[in-house]
């Protein structure tokens, strides 16, 4: 009997990711899952130096403190979800898996947390010039670049299902929790068939 454990994607058995959608030159839309991102919900006061400074030192750049945007580097970025809570998000599976320890060591003592929540979420990436008409299907926010571009993130809804936005270069970045990730890829490409 073997001991391994096996990662296993929420969207493994979805038939329908990736989906790319547009005519030959190049897809209006892609979707594609980008499983088992590094992810930890960290929280604390902005108003501590001396926390803002100890997660600083560990991520290399500042926390947000502006609503509704997010700031990074190469490999990590941090969302701002609240006053005094940030999504922390790796861009790559193998990025800093020692984040979450880290943090932990050097906000020992204070009051804050870093909670290593990477199992429980998937990210979709909804990508090209039709991205944003895909989520506005089912999405209440103004997804126009003039309104929620470059640095913009937030927590929203699609359909029923809680989810957090983030744009990026190439389109917008969805993060959603695992139990809503089959409903939330099979209404992306509901959505995404209208370009096809």
């Amino acid at each position: 009997m073997s001991n391994s454990l096996r990662q296993r994607s929420p969207l493994a058995d979805s038939s329908r990711l990736p989906f790319l959608a547009g005519p030959a030159a190049g897809p209006s839309v892609s979707l594609v899952e980008s499983p088992f991102l590094p992810m930890l919900s960290l929280r604390g006061s902005p108003s501590d130096p001396a926390f803002m400074a100890a997660a600083e030192a560990v991520l290399g750049f500042a926390l947000p403190v502006a609503p509704n945007t997010y700031t990074g580097a190469n490999t990590h970025v941090a969302m701002w979800m609240g006053p005094d809570e940030w999504l922390v998000q790796g861009l790559c599976p193998q990025a800093a898996p020692e984040l979450p320890t880290q943090l932990a060591s050097r906000l020992a003592g204070r009051f804050a947390a870093a909670i290593d929540i990477t199992s429980g979420y998937t990210v979709v990436d909804v990508t090209g010039p039709r991205a944003a008409d895909v989520l506005a299907k089912g999405c209440p926010l103004d997804m126009h670049p003039q309104v929620f571009g470059p640095g913009c993130c937030a927590q929203t809804c699609f359909f029923d299902a809680a989810v957090v936005l983030r744009r990026t270069e190439a389109g917008i970045s969805l993060t959603t929790r695992r139990s809503f990730a089959p409903y939330v890829a099979e209404l992306l490409v509901d959505g995404a068939l209208e370009f096809a």
